[in-house]
């Protein structure tokens, strides 16, 4: 089966945020914690909520903020496979250009799933970013 997902390439003027992801999500609905690896923020989509919608309540459900601006949605979709104990054999994830125009001490990560946020600069934020996937999108799109 296939998650259906959303994806943010956050930025603010040359900086792009990244996520320090500490737990996945599994097919029973619970938290599994994780080796800290830096993302872009994602999440699942709810049913009947458009893709706008569910971008925008992810990043203000992992990052506490609802400052945030879309500017482009990506026509290509990001794919990878997702481990089995998800529950899903990939995830399938619109991605959205955002421009975050709060301050960072608007800031405030969801514990439970997010250990860290923080701007990185363009060239650090994909050394960061730990899945292959991923880093690929990113380079093709900034």
């Amino acid at each position: 089966m296939i998650r259906k997902a959303v994806a943010a390439i956050v930025f603010q003027e040359d900086k792009f945020l990244l996520a320090s992801r500490v737990s996945i999500l599994l097919k029973k609905g619970e938290l599994e914690p994780i080796s800290e690896e830096w993302d872009l923020i994602k999440g699942g989509i709810n049913t009947g909520e458009s893709f706008q919608d569910a971008i925008l309540r992810e990043l203000e459900e992992e990052t506490g903020s609802n400052k945030y601006e879309i500017k482009c949605h990506f026509k290509d979709k990001l794919e990878y496979g997702l481990p089995e104990k998800t529950g899903f054999s990939k995830q399938e994830s619109n991605v959205f250009l955002i421009e975050f125009t709060g301050k960072n001490t608007d800031l405030k990560p969801d514990s439970k799933e997010i250990g860290a946020l923080k701007f990185f600069s363009k060239e650090d934020a994909i050394k960061k970013i730990k899945y292959p996937e991923t880093r690929a999108y990113v380079i093709n799109h900034i």
